[in-house]
């Protein structure tokens, strides 16, 4: 499961970029299944499925209130063994707390076929309304935090720690997103502090690169599968 402290620190981008990488590893012992239970926004199940979610698109909360099959609930993308299920389109009444129970059984036995990769809220938006992260963490082998490089406080980021195993989670890792941003700010200011270095080396050497790098994972995500 992926989680952060705050809101913007970039999970879901994390998470669905890590949901491609394992999909297209040659290690992979299972297909890849991204499930969204972010219902703030589903920016990575979008991203992933590489269009626009209707009101009317089956996901995760649609299967757990038995008005969706999981055949109309499994999205398939353009890459190959990996999955989507999207938050989907509750009943207005819809309580996450009451469907925990459900979810850890659907998690651990219906789709035990699949390498799970979970997207949920940030710590900070916990209330009645979401799936809490710090639940749902119960349910989850390991826990991945995100945070925002040179951003988060370590205070916070401790807090969060602490909160989410006190309810029984295991963080096994903190991902620290934007690194290669903040280095890259810093080559440009080491350049422009410098006689020898000129602009153009800077775009040669780190900004070419670092676009390209960029550009080639967007057209990865975009192409057709062979299939």
């Amino acid at each position: 499961m992926f989680t952060s402290a705050n809101l913007g620190e970039g999970s879901s981008l994390v998470v669905s970029e890590l949901a491609i990488a394992e999909a297209i590893s040659p290690n992979k012992k299972k297909p890849v299944l991204f499930i969204d239970l972010n219902s703030f926004h589903s920016n990575g199940s979008a991203d992933l499925l590489d269009r626009e979610l209707s009101k009317d698109t089956k996901g995760i909360t649609d299967l757990l209130q038995g008005i969706g099959k999981l055949e109309d609930c499994l999205h398939s993308t353009k890459i190959p063994n990996l999955y989507v299920m999207p938050y989907g389109t509750p009943e207005s009444d819809f309580d996450p707390v009451s469907y925990l129970a459900p979810l850890r059984t659907l998690i651990k036995e219906k789709l035990s076929q699949f390498r799970i990769l979970i997207d949920i809220c940030n710590l900070s938006a916990r209330n009645r309304a979401n799936f809490d992260p710090v639940e749902v963490a119960q349910i989850a082998d390991k826990v991945i935090l995100v945070v925002l490089t040179n951003v988060t406080p370590k205070q916070t980021i401790s807090h969060s720690k602490v909160e989410i195993e006190s309810y029984g989670g295991t963080v096994s890792g903190i991902i620290m997103n934007d690194y290669q941003t903040v280095s890259f700010m810093k080559d440009f200011k080491k350049i422009l502090q410098t006689t020898k270095g000129t602009i153009a080396d800077f775009f040669k050497n780190r900004a070419l690169p670092f676009l390209k790098n960029k550009l080639s994972r967007r057209k990865m995500v975009n192409e057709p599968s062979a299939d």
